[in-house]
């Protein structure tokens, strides 16, 4: 322990102070000095107020006291702390601070994983955050250096963790990364092995030294191989160095042939030592889990007895007929999975379940409707549309600090609502125009006066934008204060995206709706029952987000617009996109709901006529207020554009015969989050790599 040579000017807890006692520089440390955490510069803080406190209340110069106290503390050393608790500890290096133990082991040091690849955080971007910082620091508050940081500083913060949790390891320290994931793609080593390996590991000797444990490792299969006298078997791995997957054969082992071969390779060339989980199977030697070992029992054992190295009572003969039969299993989903759509045999391992027949067709008896998004889950996974649909297996939402989507969309749905109708209506103490839609015996027309069954629309005059800004963020607060959601801190960031989306969505129409002659007519428009959408497999019903009404100059109906409203995580690159998974009714609500509006305004749906006059797109939550144009153009859909409907009822017919003929396929899983999508034990596939 080093005080090191002070000077009086670093000395500002002592200003003005030219004599002092050992009592009263102990005072003034405990009012100043945060407790450390860790074990080391804890008991460093001990030992100095032990010294302080043998000065008792004699006062002497300033800089005396700390001669003296240099002098008293030069040869003082600070003991590990002394430990007695045995067991394994699981932790992330955030929690490293203050912990020390005899063997450290670092796993999954991977490329992009940790260190991880540096990324804007969800909550507040780095533009948010340098706000936030600045302000405090203008009221007096100084912040430590990694509080609040950029994304790029993330990068500098986890390398003070992983130094941290270096720290830890008193006497014996392993590093590991994953070389290949589970499908068998290869995976690098991160930043943090590289350097390491750089500059402690194989690469740094010509001869290379093993470890305890890889001495033990390559024992232990030693021993087993002179026990059985020869080995018919062999391992699988993959051979970072030549990037192919070779077999090696037990002679001794694959650990040892391991060392041989990096031995030979130049230093800087060489590959660390492989774990066991790198093997298919641990060899029986090295198993230390029931479940391993009931795996190399039935690699090396076929006929049902357990290897000579399993205990007898750990393995009955049942779970080993029970882990063939499961071994079968996912063979034969393999084989399914893996053979051409067309050729495909129906399995019941793979949702096949015929009998299931009778209970689907009295489930669609008493459903009588679905949803647009229930087609949606039946095209990107029909076995996780039995699940959750038929059989209603779905978790419980539970509150959370964060505002649930859901939640928070059905907020912004109804203040969208409430303004909107206002305006239509004339509520909203703005004055300007008003215009009403009118049915005609030709047609829907727009006029200056109210009538029977007219729809008032909503008119946004340009030079009146400053004010319906200003009723609709009056509209969001009083709703926002009514329903706060998730933690209180965490809402009082979040509104205020909130209310950002809301008055883009007004700006656009300020903007746009005048030169366009276009009037918001219809909101949160419900249809079923008697006003369900038709298309002779299944009845449809659902809610329409909003109605825009398109009028030519003498004031009769041109065009129908249908939009609704959509989070970010639903925009596409391009309009081929939006017509694709319309097509493979991975989106079906702009269809759906077009199809309502036609009959709604039409009195048909989905003939030549109604499609020339139809469109449906989407208006994105977007806090930058440029983007909303954008993203519409590009996701908004002519219902008359070719191919289009036809794909998209064919592929729904298609779904709904195969659900009633008690199809229920693992395959496809179209990427997208699901409460029981890890029971598909199967790759999901992203939209854009479907066949």
């Amino acid at each position: 322990l080093n005080v090191g040579q002070a000077s009086l000017p670093v000395l500002r807890s002592f200003h003005g102070v030219e004599k002092c006692s050992g009592i009263q520089s102990l005072e003034i440390m405990k009012e100043r000095m945060v407790e450390p955490e860790d074990h080391f510069n804890s008991e460093a803080l001990k030992a100095v107020a032990e010294a302080l406190e043998g000065f008792g209340e004699r006062k002497m110069i300033l800089r005396g006291l700390i001669d003296l106290f240099e002098e008293l503390l030069e040869n003082a050393t600070v003991r590990p702390r002394d430990s007695h608790e045995q067991g394994v500890w699981v932790l992330n290096p955030h929690d490293a601070v203050g912990l020390d133990f005899d063997l450290v082991l670092f796993a999954g040091l991977n490329e992009g994983e940790f260190p991880g690849v540096p990324q804007q955080n969800a909550l507040l971007n780095d533009k948010e955050r340098h706000s936030l910082r600045l302000h405090l620091e203008e009221q007096g508050r100084r912040l430590p250096r990694l509080a609040l940081p950029a994304a790029n500083v993330l990068f500098e913060q986890q390398s003070v963790q992983f130094l941290s949790a270096l720290g830890m390891a008193r006497e014996q320290l392993v590093l590991s990364y994953q070389a290949v994931d589970q499908e068998g793609n290869e995976k690098g080593e991160g930043e943090y092995y590289r350097k390491l390996w750089n500059l402690a590991g194989w690469c740094v000797h010509d001869e290379i030294t093993l470890s305890p444990y890889d001495q033990w490792r390559i024992k232990q299969l030693e021993e087993s191989h002179k026990h059985k006298g020869s080995h018919k078997g062999s391992v699988l791995y993959f051979n970072d160095s030549t990037k192919k997957h070779q077999i090696i054969g037990l002679t001794p082992n694959v650990f040892a042939d391991h060392r041989k071969a990096q031995q030979a390779t130049d230093p800087e060339d060489r590959d660390p030592m492989p774990g066991e989980s790198f093997l298919p199977v641990v060899p029986l030697p090295l198993c230390r889990a029931k479940d391993e070992a009931l795996q190399a029992a039935v690699q090396e054992g076929q006929a049902g007895m357990p290897a000579p190295h399993v205990d007898q009572a750990s393995l009955p003969a049942h779970v080993i007929e029970h882990l063939v039969a499961m071994l079968k299993i996912e063979a034969e989903r393999e084989r399914f999975l893996e053979t051409p759509v067309a050729e495909r045999e129906g399995s019941v391992y793979c949702g096949h379940i015929g009998s299931l027949k009778e209970r689907i067709i009295e489930w669609f008896e008493e459903k009588e409707e679905l949803s647009p998004t229930a087609l949606e889950a039946l095209a990107q996974c029909r076995y996780l549309f039995l699940l959750g649909r038929v059989f209603g297996l779905r978790d419980s939402r539970v509150a959370d600090d964060t505002p649930d989507p859901m939640d928070r969309g059905g907020l912004i749905h109804s203040i969208l609502q409430e303004v909107y109708s206002a305006i239509a209506k004339g509520e909203s103490g703005i004055d300007a125009p008003r215009y009403w839609a009118i049915k005609s015996s030709t047609g829907w027309i727009k006029r200056t006066d109210d009538g029977v069954a007219a729809i008032p629309l909503a008119t946004f005059v340009p030079e009146f934008g400053r004010e319906y800004e200003a009723f609709a963020r009056q509209i969001a607060e009083q709703r926002m204060n009514q329903t706060p959601l998730g933690h209180p801190g965490v809402w009082s960031a979040e509104r205020e995206k909130v209310l950002e989306q809301v008055l883009n969505f007004v700006r656009y129409d300020v903007e746009t709706c005048a030169a366009e002659n276009r009037f918001p007519a219809l909101f949160e428009l419900e249809f079923g029952g008697e006003t369900s959408v038709n298309i002779g497999e299944v009845k449809l019903k659902g809610k329409i987000d909003r109605v825009d009404l398109v009028f030519a100059e003498k004031g009769e109906l041109e065009r129908v617009r249908v939009l609704d409203y959509k989070g970010s995580s639903r925009v596409r690159s391009k309009t081929e996109d939006y017509l694709d998974e319309i097509r493979r009714n991975l989106d079906c609500q702009l269809p759906v709901y077009a199809f309502a509006a036609q009959e709604y305004f039409l009195g048909e749906s989905n003939i030549p006529a109604a499609n020339a006059m139809t469109e449906a797109g989407y208006l994105f939550y977007q806090r930058d207020f440029k983007e909303i144009g954008k993203t519409l153009k590009k996701s908004l859909i002519p219902m008359d554009e070719p191919g289009m409907v036809d794909g998209f009822l064919d592929t729904l017919r298609g779904n709904i015969q195969r659900l009633k003929a008690g199809d229920f396929a693992v395959d496809p899983l179209v990427e997208s989050y699901n409460d029981h999508q890890s029971v598909c034990r199967t790759e999901a596939v992203a939209r854009n790599d479907l066949d």
